[in-house]
């Protein structure tokens, strides 16, 4: 049976966390909204620096992501280690997961593309110059 994915408030924001992996292997986390399933943040980051064991991740919580890791251990999704991991000027928390996150599944758009992570696809619009 496929596990549920966790409902997170992060800002405000109703979401819910999916599992995605990053290009070297390492587990990623996101939120998406819970209304329309748009992509909301990424609640984790990727880096070489860390040392993680086995369902350790390295929480994004610097700048627009403020407030991810009180979010995040609130709706029980991660609990910390006390550890953390330098990332240019900042000590990001390490934390390890407490449940299974489902993976992200991308529904199909009717002209065949998925939806992007970071948002739908943008038309061009005619700038009325013929080139």
């Amino acid at each position: 049976m496929k596990p549920e994915p966790v409902r997170v408030t992060f800002r405000g924001r109703e979401c819910l966390a999916y599992r995605s992996r990053y290009p070297n292997g390492g587990v990623a986390v996101c939120l998406r909204d819970a209304g329309h399933g748009a992509f909301a943040a990424w609640a984790t980051l990727d880096t070489p620096l860390a040392d993680l064991k086995s369902g350790q991740v390295v929480v994004n919580d610097f700048d627009r992501t403020e407030g991810m890791l009180e979010a995040l251990v609130k709706a029980g999704v991660v609990e910390p280690t006390g550890e953390s991991v330098q990332f240019f000027r900042l000590a990001l928390p390490i934390v390890t997961l407490r449940v299974e996150v489902p993976e992200y599944e991308s529904p199909e758009v009717s002209n065949g593309l998925h939806p992007s992570p970071r948002g739908a696809v943008t038309p061009e619009f005619d700038s009325g110059i013929e080139l």
